[in-house]
């Protein structure tokens, strides 16, 4: 497989294009959309201006917000530790389906609070047609509220840039991939696992609590993870790392956890020698979702910003912490 990634927008196409970007000319993909006058998107796909166009020209669209925030009943809370929160809710089934890729995730808040409560938390499974699960951890004020004793809670989605390196993932068949999971890195790391073991690959986790203290063994097991648990990535879990890049050759690494993890999981496979992709969580700040506030923006090891919530790319590529 591919070291390479092309960066994309990952709403490129889908029902969400041409997005609100397109309208201000800040698309972040086509070039005329971003008020440049060559086109050099390089994109071999249905053209984002033209979609444009036709939209506006079509007299039947009805302009409207394409991810409405819905109330959907909370069937399920539990608390896994003092801090850390199991919720399932009932959402429209057309919604469950489109958050079954690896990397989706929605924005929760109390029907009763602000707009600016909107919280991002990725969704760890979809176990049903109707049903999501997540889990969250509450470190203030927007992700405690989420877990107060409401019944309900509103639901904007389907979001779907949790992790860069997504086609690395979803394209992998008969692969042998080796996965860190730290502390709250674990529960995004169960739908990649899941979608790569349903495409014939072999995955092997080393996991850690991390600084939630959080172990997520039993469904990591049930999915066909080979695990390794070690007490801290920091301290065994990297050198574990080396070892196995040492030992034997894999296909694609996969990083859940923080930035800081990321950097030194990219720093490890430097020292041991070795050429493969790294698919990493994305923990970018989230407040839209629609690349329109900015707070996502990251730079780039060439000096460049990208809007991190849109564009899928090689973390590798950011600039280094």
């Amino acid at each position: 497989m591919s070291r390479y990634l092309q960066s994309k927008c990952i709403d490129i196409n889908s029902a969400y294009c041409p997005c609100i970007l397109a309208d201000t000319n800040h698309c972040v993909f086509c070039a005329h959309l971003q008020g440049k006058e060559m086109c050099d998107c390089n994109w071999s796909g249905v053209c984002i201006l033209y979609e444009k166009k036709w939209n506006a020209r079509n007299e039947t669209l009805v302009t409207r917000d394409p991810r409405p925030e819905l109330a959907c009943p909370i069937v399920e809370r539990k608390f896994l530790r003092e801090n850390i929160c199991r919720l399932v809710l009932t959402v429209p089934p057309p919604l469950a389906e489109q958050l079954k890729a690896p990397g989706s995730y929605v924005f929760l808040k109390r029907a009763v609070d602000p707009h600016y409560f909107q919280l991002p938390i990725g969704v760890m499974q979809v176990p049903a047609e109707d049903k999501i699960v997540v889990v969250l951890e509450t470190v203030g004020p927007k992700s405690r509220q989420v877990t107060e004793e409401d019944q309900m809670l509103m639901v904007r989605g389907p979001y779907k840039n949790g992790i860069f390196g997504l086609p690395w993932i979803e394209k992998l068949v008969y692969g042998k991939v080796l996965l860190l999971a730290g502390g709250m890195g674990q529960p995004p790391a169960l739908p990649i696992a899941e979608r790569l073991i349903n495409n014939y690959n072999k995955v092997t986790a080393i996991i850690a609590p991390g600084a939630a203290g959080f172990i997520n063994v039993e469904e990591l097991q049930l999915a066909g993870v080979e695990l390794l648990q070690v007490k801290s990535l920091r301290r065994m879990g990297y050198a574990c790392l080396a070892d196995k890049l040492r030992a034997d050759t894999w296909d694609l690494l996969v990083s859940c956890g923080p930035d800081a993890q990321h950097f030194a999981v990219i720093d490890a496979v430097r020292e041991a020698g070795v050429e493969l992709p790294i698919a990493a969580t994305n923990n970018s700040i989230m407040c839209c979702g629609e690349g329109i506030c900015g707070s996502c923006a990251k730079e780039t090891a060439d000096h460049h910003f990208v809007r991190t919530c849109k564009m899928q790319l090689d973390f590798a590529d950011l600039k280094h912490l």
